[in-house]
């Protein structure tokens, strides 16, 4: 199995330097209608493996790219790091983006909304990803910044934590021991969380609909991604 890259030293640098914990997630209006070529599934979420053996540095600026419609849009970020894709779409129809590699291969969607849209999302989670472009087909206008990892906003796994939509927090500090968490979402769509440490990454939630219910956070958690396709949600210490 292939290794994404560790996310534990990027913790590192954030819970050293970050003021505060993050209480509100992106606002993500609920999608019109179930997205092209997919629906909401209750296959087990993919829950892929770490390392610590990489760094996340170096950092490197955010990027802004905005456009209309269909495009395909080019940038520039370090190999060997993920980033963090804020976006935006005002439309009625799809709003999909697709990461792609030099080569021009897919290295598979991070957004297929319909309608409008508003969210971050984790890319390049991989060892072997790196993304030089986005391919957007939409039908309105729409915003992407492309930022570090260690620009995620810091959350205290202590408090609590509520937003709509797709969201990426970094915990600070990172979970220590047992650490039990009540989660709810309310929506139509899936509910997927993924929490990564310093040695694994794990889906600790993947549901349909409406859910409240309590999981467990791995022992060293430093990020956590929550893909919320629209609804509300709730995460409180139990």
């Amino acid at each position: 199995m292939r290794r994404i890259l560790a996310l534990a030293a990027a913790a590192a640098l954030l819970v050293g330097c970050s003021g505060g914990s993050a209480t509100t997630g992106a606002a993500t209006p609920n999608p019109t209608d179930t997205p092209a070529n997919s629906s909401p599934s209750d296959a087990p979420a993919t829950t892929p493996e770490a390392s610590v053996e990489a760094s996340l540095e170096p950092d490197f600026a955010e990027i802004a790219l905005t456009g209309k419609g269909k495009k395909v849009v080019k940038f520039d970020i370090p190999e060997g790091v993920p980033g963090l894709a804020v976006m935006t779409h005002n439309g009625e129809s799809n709003f999909i983006v697709e990461a792609l590699d030099a080569s021009g291969d897919s290295l598979g969607s991070v957004v297929n909304e319909i309608g409008d849209y508003s969210g971050t999302v984790l890319f390049d989670k991989e060892l072997d990803q790196h993304t030089v472009a986005f391919a957007v087909d939409a039908d309105g206008p729409w915003t992407i910044t492309v930022k570090p990892v260690t620009s995620a906003p810091a959350w205290d796994p202590s408090t609590t934590l509520k937003g709509t939509g797709d969201s990426v927090y970094q915990l600070s500090p990172a979970s220590s021991g047992l650490v039990v968490l009540d989660m709810t979402f309310t929506g139509e769509d899936n509910f997927i969380v993924h929490a990564y440490g310093p040695d694994s990454g794990e889906g600790i939630a993947n549901e349909i609909g409406n859910f409240s219910g309590q999981v467990p956070l791995p022992d060293g958690t430093v990020l956590l991604e929550i893909i919320a396709n629209g609804g509300a949600w709730t995460i409180t210490p139990g």
